[in-house]
């Protein structure tokens, strides 16, 4: 009976924030808020401000509702990815740029594919049991020179990777 309770009173709270949220962005969307940004310049609005710095007021209150600095919130952070001397300061303009799936890009780089991998189109299949990754078995099996056929079975034979790729190979005379 305590959760539910509990449960209701974060969903009051969290309604309650975004009403307040809401509240906050139209008085600062308002022409007559005086805005001051971290240099000490003095805007007659939050939007003449952003249109200073060339952002949104949007874009510029999810930054503060996110904790970040004035400064940060205006000038933006370090860029969240950089290539052939750009700058990318976020996901979507990584994927807008190289032509990839927002989902894509977020599942690779839950899985481990730096953010070049995704870009170049290098895709991982397999992984040995030291964490390399290979496009193919094939390749995998080439790196520790053995048939794709002989580490198949060892692996059906519930050997280990480890074992499957490491074990020499019987040779018979």
């Amino acid at each position: 009976m305590m959760q539910a309770k509990n449960d209701n009173f974060h969903i009051k709270m969290l309604y309650y924030y975004r009403k307040q949220c809401h509240f906050y962005r139209n008085q600062y969307m308002s022409k007559t808020t005086v805005s001051t940004d971290h240099k000490g310049i003095t805007y007659n609005s939050l939007k003449e401000m952003c249109d200073a710095y060339n952002i949104s007021v949007t874009l510029y209150l999810k930054r503060i509702e996110r904790g970040w600095t004035v400064k940060d919130a205006l000038e933006g952070k370090e860029p969240f990815y950089s290539r052939d001397g750009k700058d990318y300061s976020s996901q979507k303009e990584v994927c807008d740029e190289f032509n990839i799936h927002r989902n894509t890009f977020r599942d690779k780089l839950s899985r481990g594919y730096t953010i070049d991998e995704i870009i170049d189109g290098v895709t991982y299949r397999i992984e040995d049991h030291l964490g390399n990754r290979y496009p193919t078995m094939a390749e995998m099996c080439a790196a520790y020179q053995i048939k794709v056929a002989t580490y198949r079975s060892r692996i059906g034979k519930g050997m280990s990777k480890e074992e499957a790729l490491t074990k020499k190979v019987d040779t018979k005379d």
